[in-house]
């Protein structure tokens, strides 16, 4: 993997391991029906006001990386000069990775939907300095089955 891609990683795990547990949900992109652009900066600035606002490591990336990723309409993100406006696609091209390494950082099947930004910032740190390694992850197994099962996902973001 290429060192800017790295660094990418190892910025948004800093970022995550400052985001307080409560605007974080590895389940969806961002809960903001449709006002991410407005609802995720406003909680950032005032956790303790927060009414429910949250999103998962990818939703959050536009606040890491405010001048290449943005928040779209529907509450998705994209590119900022167009080239994808999927999340899945902007892992790809903005991180550098496969679709198997997208799944395993940024899903809640790898976390087994129970997890904190911590745990995910830990989680990319450790992949950044080993890899990914089939061998040792018990639940690779579960990843290939979302990817399979999620084909239109993954056909999408590409």
């Amino acid at each position: 993997m290429e060192r800017k891609f790295k660094n990418r990683l190892l910025k948004l795990a800093d970022f995550l391991d400052k985001l307080p547990k409560k605007l974080f949900n590895i389940e969806t992109i961002t809960n903001c029906d449709g006002a991410a652009r407005e609802a995720l900066p406003y909680a950032l600035e005032h956790p303790r006001r927060n009414c429910g606002t949250a999103a998962c490591a990818m939703g959050w990336s536009p606040a890491c990386f405010p001048r290449q990723i943005e928040w779209t309409e529907r509450d998705g993100i994209g590119m900022k000069d167009g080239s994808s406006r999927y999340w899945w696609g902007t892992a790809k091209k903005f991180f550098g990775l496969t679709d198997e390494e997208i799944n395993y950082l940024f899903t809640g099947d790898f976390y087994e939907y129970q997890v904190s930004p911590k745990k995910v910032a830990k989680t990319i740190r450790k992949f950044v300095a080993d890899g990914l390694h089939k061998e040792r992850d018990e639940s690779w197994h579960w990843q290939e089955v979302w990817c399979n099962n999620n084909r239109d996902v993954v056909k999408e973001a590409k």
